[in-house]
C-alpha cells in the first residue's frame, strides 16, 4: 500500500462500514502539521477531534511514553502504581474540592460510569427506585454506547438502537423555561455539556449553566458535567464549568487528555463517589501506566498560566479575523477558547471541507452548515494565519 488510494480500497473491503471510506491516509505527525502516505503536508485543523491538545508526538508526551512503556506497561487495576495517582492527585486539586478520581478508556466510558454512580444514587434516595429520571440536552452529544446514547439528544444518532436502559427527559439548550419544565422530585441527575461540539458549537451561557445547577440542587438532584471535549484547556480554563463558577458533583474527561493515547476519567465529589462500592464498577486498562504517564505530562503543559492566557487570546485574534472579512458565506464564528464552529450561510461544510483538504488543511463538517476546527492549542498565530488566507477561496468554491 504506497497511496492514499490503495489504503481507501482496502478500508472499504476490510473495515465495517460505520466511517465513511477515508480519503487519504495518515503516515506521521508532527506538531500541527500531519503527513499523509504520498507525502503531503496538512495543517491539521481537527486535532483528531479535539485529542492532540498539544500537537502530535510533542517531545515531552513522547519522552514521557517512552520511559514508562520500557518499565510497565500494564498493571490491571488490583494493584496501584505512581502515574496514576499522581494524575488522580492533580484532578482532585483542579477540581477545588474533596473528591475522588476513576480511570477509564474514554469519552463514552466515562459517560457511563457517571451513569452509573447516578443510579446508585438515586437508589440511595429513594430505594424504591423512584428517583431514577435523567435530565440531558437536545443537540447534545455523550458517545456510542447505549447508556451514552440513552443521555444523547441527537435522532441522528440515537435512531435504530433503542430502547434504551434509562428514563430520560430532553430539555432545550441554553433554555431555562424549557429546563424548568421537565425537572421534578424523580429526577436524579442534569447531564450537560458547558460547550455542545458535536451539536455545532452551542456555547452554554452562564445563566443557563446555572441554572442546570440550581434546579440539580432545588429537586437534590445531581448536576453531571460532560467536559468529554470541553476540558483538558480546549476552552482556556482546565475545565470549562471553572469559567462559570459551577460546583459539579460529577464531571467526565476524555478526548485530549494524553495527548493522544486513549484515556477517560470520571471526577465526583467523595460525598457522591462513595456511592460506589467494591465491585461496582471497573476497566481492565483505565488508567494504564503509559496513558497516565503520558496526562500527567498535557496536565502540566496545559495547566501553565501563560499557556492558557495565550489560547484565549489567540483563540479571540483568530475568531474576529474570520469576522472582520465580512465574507457573505459565514453567517458567525461560534467558539470557546481554541474550539470553533463557523456556521455557515448554506449547507455548504462537507464540500468545504473536501476542498479544505485538497488546499492542505484538516478542517470537520460537524454539522451541514457548520465547519468544526479543534487545532492544538499550541497552534502558532502563523499558521492559524496559513488557513485564514485561504479560507475566502474555499467557501466561495
Amino acid at each position: 500500500m504506497k497511496t492514499n488510494a490503495d489504503f481507501s480500497q482496502v478500508w472499504d473491503h476490510q473495515m465495517m462500514t460505520n466511517y465513511s471510506v477515508p480519503t487519504i491516509a495518515i503516515r506521521n505527525g508532527e506538531g500541527s502539521y500531519v503527513w499523509d502516505v504520498e507525502d503531503k503536508k496538512y495543517l491539521d485543523l481537527l486535532g483528531g477531534i479535539a485529542v492532540s491538545v498539544i500537537g502530535h508526538c510533542h517531545p515531552l508526551v513522547v519522552a514521557a511514553i517512552t520511559e514508562q512503556a520500557s518499565k510497565l506497561l500494564h498493571t490491571s487495576n488490583l494493584y496501584a502504581h505512581e502515574p496514576a495517582l499522581d494524575l488522580a492527585k492533580k484532578f482532585t486539586k483542579l477540581f477545588g474540592r474533596d473528591s475522588k478520581v476513576f480511570f477509564c478508556q474514554d469519552g463514552a466510558t466515562a459517560i457511563e460510569a457517571a451513569l452509573k454512580l447516578v443510579r446508585k444514587y438515586g437508589y440511595g434516595v429513594k430505594p424504591d427506585g423512584t428517583k431514577q429520571v435523567i435530565v440531558a440536552m437536545h443537540n447534545g452529544f455523550h458517545g456510542r454506547t447505549s447508556g451514552a446514547l440513552s443521555i444523547t439528544g441527537n435522532a441522528a444518532k440515537r435512531d435504530g438502537f433503542g430502547p434504551f436502559g434509562y428514563e430520560v427527559r430532553f430539555a432545550d439548550f441554553n433554555d431555562v423555561a424549557s429546563l424548568e419544565s421537565v425537572m421534578g422530585a424523580d429526577v436524579a441527575a442534569v447531564v450537560v455539556e458547558p460547550v455542545q461540539g458535536e451539536g455545532g458549537m452551542n456555547v452554554g451561557t452562564t445563566e443557563f449553566l446555572n441554572s442546570c445547577q440550581r434546579l440539580a440542587k432545588k429537586f437534590q438532584a445531581l448536576l453531571v458535567v460532560d467536559e468529554v471535549q470541553s476540558g483538558v484547556g480546549r476552552t482556556g480554563s482546565f475545565f470549562n464549568f471553572t469559567q462559570h463558577n459551577l460546583q459539579p458533583d460529577i464531571v467526565t474527561l476524555a478526548k485530549g487528555l494524553a495527548g493522544g493515547l486513549p484515556i477517560g476519567a470520571v471526577i465526583a465529589t467523595t460525598e457522591i463517589a462513595q456511592n460506589f462500592a467494591p465491585g461496582d464498577h471497573g476497566s481492565t486498562f483505565g488508567g494504564n501506566p503509559v496513558s497516565t504517564a503520558a496526562a500527567n505530562v498535557v496536565v502540566d503543559v496545559v495547566t501553565d498560566k501563560a499557556f492558557s492566557e495565550n489560547v484565549v487570546e489567540l483563540a479571540n485574534w483568530f475568531a474576529n479575523s474570520i469576522m472582520q472579512m465580512k465574507l457573505p458565506q459565514i453567517k458567525a464564528v461560534n467558539y470557546s477558547g481554541m474550539w470553533f464552529g463557523i456556521e455557515l450561510n448554506s449547507d455548504s461544510a462537507a464540500t468545504i471541507t473536501k476542498s479544505a483538504t485538497k488546499h492542505g488543511f484538516l478542517v470537520n463538517a460537524v454539522k451541514p452548515n457548520v465547519l468544526r476546527l479543534a487545532p492544538a492549542l499550541n497552534i502558532s498565530r502563523e499558521q492559524l494565519q496559513s488557513f485564514l488566507d485561504i479560507l475566502p477561496k474555499l467557501v466561495t468554491q
